[in-house]
């Protein structure tokens, strides 16, 4: 199987963080999402999400969708994108745009492109 060459980055700004006034973003790591297609915008991260507990990030794309799980015993959010990100399915998403966490932690919600826009709505239980 062949490898997309670029892969999705991952940046932040130091704090404090200031409306009007430009920051210039540090890369934290690249991330090896091992099914991204090659050449294909299906593999292209489109929305991402924090979790409210601050212990899950969400990543989703045209088609694709993962998750990484904070270790309790982590000393830095950062590393959280070290982890394993696993597949997540989010539902059959057209064209996938954006993801975020409900307030629970655990419910997904996603779009899709297109009129009307479609909202996707994933209930999980964790194990």
């Amino acid at each position: 199987k062949t490898r997309r060459k670029d892969k999705p980055a991952v940046f932040k700004a130091s704090a404090p963080l200031k409306a009007g006034t430009p920051r210039q973003l540090t890369k934290v790591r690249e991330l090896d999402l091992t099914d991204d297609p090659v050449g294909s915008m299906l593999g292209r991260i489109t929305g991402a999400s924090i979790s409210p507990a601050g212990d899950r990030v969400v990543l989703c794309g045209y088609s694709l969708s993962y998750e990484a799980v904070l270790p309790k015993s982590a000393k830095s959010f950062d590393e959280i994108f070290s982890q394993s990100w696993n597949p997540i399915n989010l539902g059959q998403r057209a064209q996938g745009e954006g993801v975020t966490y409900a307030a629970d932690g655990l419910t997904l919600i996603a779009t899709s492109e297109g009129v009307p826009m479609a909202v996707f709505i994933t209930r999980r239980e964790l194990k």
